[in-house]
């Protein structure tokens, strides 16, 4: 069903038991970057991995400490990504998830300092929003190589950060229906590839 379509599925081909062991044991991205059929699932294992560093780091240092220790490991995952290092747990998609997990725990953390106003943590998102902006204007064939590390660093941080404290922004994603979206947004997530295999099919039987 996948091998049909070639190109991107091409890289779901693993099919067998070490693969499935490990896809079944959420450890995927620990042990090998090729996937099989539920090729999403590659979030969940890293996830798995960047909650035991946290829960790790948490109970074994003072609070003091945390920010500079929750560091390291978003640290460790540019040094992948930049590095192109490809090996069990040190590979892209552990990267990726260091930096974006441990990034937003630090984040929560500067959220949560009391004498910072909301209007200043506004103004700051709009700034770093408004200069990727004009960046990914001007310099477009410089940045298509690191947005796995511009994106982020820079956007998702500011834009996250713009919902939670602008009050506006804060009421829009608080209604019912954002709130249900974001509820199976990982559904939608963990099956487009199936339904893009699906429509690549009834296409060529289409013609």
């Amino acid at each position: 069903f996948y091998t049909k379509n070639g190109g991107f599925f091409a890289e779901m081909q693993n099919n067998d038991l070490p693969h499935l062991f490990l896809n079944l044991l959420g450890l995927q991205t620990w042990f090998s970057r090729e996937f099989t059929v539920n090729q999403p699932t590659w979030y969940l294992s890293t996830l798995m991995l960047c909650y035991l560093l946290f829960y790790g780091i948490a109970a074994s240092c003072r609070k003091r400490d945390m920010r500079l220790l929750f560091s390291l490991p978003a640290f460790v995952g540019i040094t992948i990504l930049t590095s192109g290092l490809q090996f069990a747990l040190f590979n892209s998609y552990i990267a990726r998830g260091l930096c974006s997990f441990f990034l937003g725990v630090l984040l929560q953390m500067l959220l949560e300092i009391e004498h910072i106003q909301n209007r200043t943590f506004c103004l700051a998102s709009l700034g770093i929003l408004a200069f990727s902006v004009i960046f990914c204007r001007l310099l477009p064939f410089e940045l298509a190589g690191d947005l796995l590390l511009f994106l982020p660093f820079f956007v998702y941080p500011a834009f996250v950060t713009l919902c939670i404290k602008s009050n506006l922004l804060d009421r829009l994603c608080s209604c019912a229906f954002i709130r249900y979206l974001g509820n199976i947004s990982f559904g939608i997530y963990l099956w487009d590839i199936p339904i893009y295999a699906g429509l690549g099919l009834l296409f060529d039987w289409c013609g």
